[in-house]
């Protein structure tokens, strides 16, 4: 029986990472600041498009997405900051983007009793990252929205390995901070000891970073210096003779 999944996530702050909270149920309050608010353009994760106001959504695995419902922003002295044209993209591993289109927004009507839009029905295979970009306010000079659920089905993976990587141990890599915008460190964790290669791969392709990598005891902890790469998703791709395990990074632009 398929298992269908209502994700939300509420937004209670400004910035362009993504918190889950307790919310309302159906009703969202009159705060400007209970909701994702962006003042200034930055350079999109989706190199397809333009510099923007975007929100970027890691649902931590893989679903199937049906539709969505999004609360805008109810401030009644801000119901201008509402987002009335957006954009949605979805992506498998925040490198290759695939765009649903535009979609219309009502005003909020700044009262207590707001419940939101109705389902809107999309159309997403497979996704781990949605990226919202607002592309008009209803005129206001910061666009935002308050609150987005997703009707969501977890997507299945047949993992079938080959011998070489399923007698190996876990090897995995996590990247502190995520996104991040000049001073990183990549934590290599459970690997056999020996020697890897270490490469960075920006959005279209190019090498941005490249060198050796010596375990010793199974974890290891790199710091890389990403200050000269412009505002954009990086693959981080770590190899030997039998593993290779990639990690996704976000570059911010510095505030």
């Amino acid at each position: 029986m398929k298992k269908l999944i209502i994700l939300i996530i509420c937004i209670f702050q400004i910035d362009q990472t993504v918190l889950s909270a307790q919310c309302f149920e159906d009703r969202h309050s009159t705060n400007w600041f209970d909701g994702w608010v962006s003042c200034s353009i930055s350079a999109s994760p989706n190199p397809a498009l333009k510099s923007g106001h975007w929100i970027l959504y890691d649902l931590t695995a893989l679903y199937k997405i049906s539709s969505l419902r999004i609360w805008n922003t109810n401030d009644p002295q801000h119901l201008d900051w509402g987002t009335s044209k957006l954009h949605i993209s979805y992506s498998e591993d925040s490198i290759i983007w695939k765009n649903v289109g535009d979609i219309t927004l009502e005003k909020a009507s700044g009262s207590n009793t707001y419940e939101g839009s109705d389902w809107i029905p999309l159309d997403i295979p497979k996704a781990k990252y949605i990226l919202l970009t607002s592309k008009e306010s209803f005129g206001g000079s910061c666009h935002g929205i308050a609150e987005v659920n997703f009707q969501a089905e977890k997507v299945k993976i047949n993992t079938a390995s080959k011998d070489d990587l399923s007698k190996s141990k876990p090897l995995s890599l996590v990247l502190t901070p995520n996104p991040f915008s000049q001073l990183l460190r990549l934590n290599i964790q459970d690997a056999i000891p020996g020697d890897y290669i270490l490469n960075v791969h920006n959005s279209i392709g190019d090498l941005v970073d490249f060198r050796k990598v010596s375990v010793q005891s199974g974890e290891e902890s790199l710091e890389v210096d990403a200050r000269s790469w412009p505002a954009g998703s990086y693959v981080f791709t770590l190899t030997n003779d039998k593993i290779q395990v990639r990690i996704v990074g976000i570059k911010m632009t510095p505030q």
